[in-house]
């Protein structure tokens, strides 16, 4: 990485490197050009950024042993086995610099990144914008046709960042998709003082607007966010889709989740976004030793920019982050709970705690999959459950019904 010096173009970042890193880095710069030759080279958090339509596309930058390439599409099974060997953190790829640049696996990714991304307008994207109770304006896309399914993302996750274009892209043949960015993040505003309630009152307004009913899926806090709007709107959500919220009845994790919270609050009560996002690295299983190299990642700067979002997702969790048994049992609307088999075991346990306490609830376990559920595995389940048509991937309980 250069020296902290802060460069406005990607020419002068790049000669800031050894020679055998500028020619990596070159490398890359021209892949991306000819897989998108109408994009647009700028500087975004220190990065060599590429825009299409006005939007971040891809950013890419240089290290001391490898290049990093984010964000990822989707693709298909070839592409997923294509760029494993280059996978190292969310979102992001490492190419060693021992190593010749896979040019063509490069430009692959970019022109995925293209077709998929919502920010390809005139695809069948457009990006509208909606005023909650409180007057905070949330931004949104909405993908596709057919039913509304709302897709509600966990902590430090905005549209920016792509976590959720991949999904949206494999349900749009079924369902007009809305992501969005929760409020304080990416294009929303924001309005305090925070209460839950309030996004609450988001997803409300965006099933409001698109006809007052939609079906609903949240991820990790996101999904603990989800059912509690499900709890408040009724009806308004036809059904909810749940992954691994990460409630847990341990008692060990109960009272570390208190902990995290008073320590987060005095962390940004002093503006310190860097720590608070440490910290919550440290709560989520990153080793210590871990986190300085974190810090060096490419998304750093981005997730830090939402930092001071973290408490409302703590907030959806509840007080000391268990499993809500009382207020399941009071969501009458079919409900689908799944956890990966690949992730940690306390998700499984929670998933079918809360599958069980809900009067329409199913649980199911989606083989090989992480917390960082796969697209291409999770779309065909979603479609599954929201349609009523059964679907031979996971492993299946039996339906909880009462």
């Amino acid at each position: 990485m250069p020296d902290n010096k802060r460069y406005t173009t990607m020419d002068e970042y790049i000669a800031a490197f050894p020679e055998k890193t500028r020619a990596a880095l070159e490398a890359v710069r021209q892949s991306i050009h000819k897989a998108v030759p109408e994009a647009t080279e700028t500087m975004s958090y220190g990065m060599p950024t590429f825009n299409l339509h006005g939007k971040h596309l891809v950013f890419f930058a240089g290290w001391k042993r490898h290049l990093s390439v984010h964000p990822l599409p989707a693709g298909d099974a070839a592409f997923q086995q294509a760029i494993a060997p280059y996978r190292r953190a969310k979102g992001t790829l490492r190419f060693p610099l021992d190593q010749p640049i896979p040019s063509e696996l490069v430009e692959h990714l970019v022109t995925l990144l293209r077709l998929e991304s919502p920010n390809t307008r005139g695809k069948g994207v457009s990006m509208k914008h909606v005023q909650s109770a409180d007057g905070t304006a949330i931004a949104y896309d909405q993908l596709g046709n057919g039913p509304a399914v709302i897709l509600v993302d966990g902590a430090l996750g905005y549209r920016a960042l792509g976590y959720m274009e991949p999904l949206a892209t494999g349900l749009s043949p079924s369902f007009r998709v809305i992501t969005y960015d929760r409020r304080g993040r990416g294009e929303s505003t924001d309005t305090q003082p925070f209460a839950l309630e309030r996004e609450i009152e988001d997803i409300q307004a965006l099933i409001n607007e698109v006809g007052g009913e939609a079906y609903v899926y949240g991820i990790s806090s996101g999904a603990a966010l989800a059912l509690e709007a499900t709890l408040t709107l009724g009806k308004q959500v036809k059904k909810l889709a749940l992954y691994e919220p990460p409630y847990n009845d341990e008692e060990a994790a109960r009272l570390a989740f208190r902990n995290y919270q008073q320590q987060l609050a005095d962390l940004l009560s002093e503006g310190r976004t860097g720590g608070a996002l440490g910290l919550f690295m440290l709560l989520v299983g990153m080793p210590p030793d871990h986190l300085e190299g974190a810090r060096q990642l490419p998304m750093w700067p981005r997730w830090e920019a939402v930092a001071h979002t973290l408490p409302y997702d703590a907030a959806a969790l509840g007080e000391d982050g268990a499993v809500p048994i009382e207020k399941a049992a009071r969501i009458q609307v079919p409900t689908l709970v799944m956890d990966g088999s690949a992730s940690f075991p306390f998700m499984h346990t929670t998933a079918a705690a809360l599958a069980k306490a809900l009067p329409n609830g199913e649980h199911r376990t989606l083989p090989g999959q992480t917390h960082e559920v796969e697209a291409h595995v999770l779309a065909p389940v979603l479609v599954a459950f929201f349609t009523g048509n059964a679907v031979g991937i996971g492993e299946q309980d039996e339906p909880f019904l009462r």
